[in-house]
Order: C-alpha cells, then sequence, then structure tokens
C-alpha cells in the first residue's frame, strides 16, 4: 500500500463503496457502535503495516490522545482526519497546546459530540453532532465527503 493506491481508492470512491477506516481507540462503546451501524471497515494502525488495506481516512477520538500518530499517518498516506471529541477539556489541559497540536492541522474536521464539550475546548470545533438517529445521514455524508478529500502538502 502506498500514497498512490491511496489517492486512486479516492477518486474512484462512490457512496456504494464501504470506506477503510483507521481510527484510534475509543472508551466511548455507544460511539463505537454508532459508527459500526454504517458498516464501514474499521482497523487500528497496526493493519496499515500490513500493507493489505488502503485507507481512505483516519479517525481520532479525543484530540489530545495519539494525536502525533495520527498526524504522522496522515501525512505519510495523504489521509484527511476526523477528529471526534467524546469528553470536555480537563481544566489542567491548556488549551494552546490542543490548538497547536491538531485544531490546526488543515486536512482535519473536528466534531464535538454535545455543546459543553464544544465549549470546553474554546469552540474551535467545525461540528457539534450528537450520536442521534437523526443524524445518522448527517454522520455519513461527513464520513464520505472527507474519505473523498485528497490534500498535497
Amino acid at each position: 500500500m502506498n500514497i498512490v493506491s491511496t489517492i486512486i481508492s479516492k477518486e474512484i470512491l462512490s457512496e456504494q463503496n464501504k470506506l477503510n477506516i483507521v481510527w484510534t481507540p475509543c472508551d466511548n462503546g455507544t460511539f463505537t457502535k454508532y459508527i459500526k451501524q454504517f458498516e464501514h471497515n474499521l482497523y487500528n494502525y497496526e493493519n496499515l503495516y500490513f500493507g493489505n488495506i488502503v485507507p481512505h481516512l483516519i479517525i481520532c477520538n479525543n484530540k489530545m490522545y495519539s494525536h502525533s500518530q495520527v498526524k504522522t499517518i496522515s501525512l505519510n498516506y495523504h489521509l484527511p482526519v476526523l477528529v471526534v471529541d467524546h469528553i470536555a477539556r480537563d481544566k489542567s489541559v491548556d488549551i494552546n497546546i490542543a490548538k497547536q497540536n491538531i485544531d490546526n492541522f488543515k486536512c482535519c474536521y473536528k466534531i464535538a459530540i454535545s455543546d459543553a464539550i464544544y465549549a470546553s475546548w474554546g469552540q474551535t470545533h467545525d461540528e457539534v453532532l450528537s450520536l442521534t438517529q437523526s443524524n445518522q445521514q448527517r454522520w455519513n455524508d461527513i464520513l464520505y465527503s472527507l474519505a473523498k478529500r485528497t490534500y498535497f502538502l
């Protein structure tokens, strides 16, 4: 698997295809079930090293965890990142560090799953989107639109 494979796969991708999503571990079992209902293929980082998948995007659960690994994989494979924040910012976390780590990463779309989480991170998310039945289509639309996005440095 290489960058060329990733770029080509994005060009032939349609909503009839299942996405190959690399994602960070998530403590939120509700979110895991919510994403699995779309029947996309979910992989962890180790699957990339075997070379048997062509990923379409990365889901980074909670921006302060694994941000450096997410950025490295994103840059190496030219993959967009969907950052989903499930927890409010702890007051001990400097918001400026969060901005340096992932908020200013240009190939990234950020979602908070509640207004309280959005407010705690300084309103830096692109969207607030809860895990409800009425938002299923919007979540799926975001996944496909990000997967189709190609960027070059």
